[in-house]
């Protein structure tokens, strides 16, 4: 249970802070307001070909294998935003950034997988919650570190090593036991 939860609470804190700063961070660097915009819906796109696409391959490979994978490219999405100044590399983060927003379906079957369906509603509320309480944190910490900086680098070198430790936490997760 602690891993899959850590893990979604390192999704939640990266999709808030970076779907709210995204396109002020994109602006700053001199990429225009449409680019940024542009760069949120690929952002949208992205994400429903990776939820197409992570339902079929979970399937296939398992649930934990793509998690990790989702992570870690989420991770490199969020590095290659911390370098960005063109709309081409705001496009490839973009495209990054969506495929990995995969990984919420994932962590639903995940539980399922790991606890059976009896408590299916109520693990999957409490892993929601924590989530979210991570969600709203993102969102603060990349203001907040705007505002004390000028820069959100500060929330974003955070935001790759709670990605990494999502990662990680995913590997760890033991498909053959209850990890409750």
């Amino acid at each position: 249970f602690w891993l899959l939860a850590g893990g979604f609470m390192g999704c939640g804190f990266s999709i808030y802070l970076l779907m709210t700063h995204m396109a002020a961070l994109a602006t700053d660097r001199g990429v225009s307001a449409a680019q940024a915009g542009t760069a949120l819906g690929l952002v949208g796109g992205m994400a429903v070909v990776g939820g197409v696409a992570a339902g079929w391959l979970s399937d296939r490979f398992g649930r934990k294998q793509l998690l990790v994978g989702l992570y870690l490219m989420r991770a490199v999405a969020v590095v290659v935003l911390l370098v960005a100044d063109s709309a081409a590399a705001l496009y490839l983060f973009a495209i990054l950034f969506g495929i990995s927003r995969a990984n919420g379906p994932l962590v639903a079957a995940a539980v399922i997988d790991f606890h059976g369906r009896q408590a299916v509603g109520s693990i999957l509320g409490y892993i929601t919650t924590g989530h979210q309480l991570f969600a709203a944190l993102g969102a603060w910490a990349g203001g907040l570190a705007y505002d004390l900086t000028g820069s959100y680098t500060l929330a974003l070198i955070p935001c790759v090593a709670l990605m990494l430790g999502s990662a990680t936490a995913s590997a760890l997760l033991d498909e053959r036991h209850n990890n409750f």
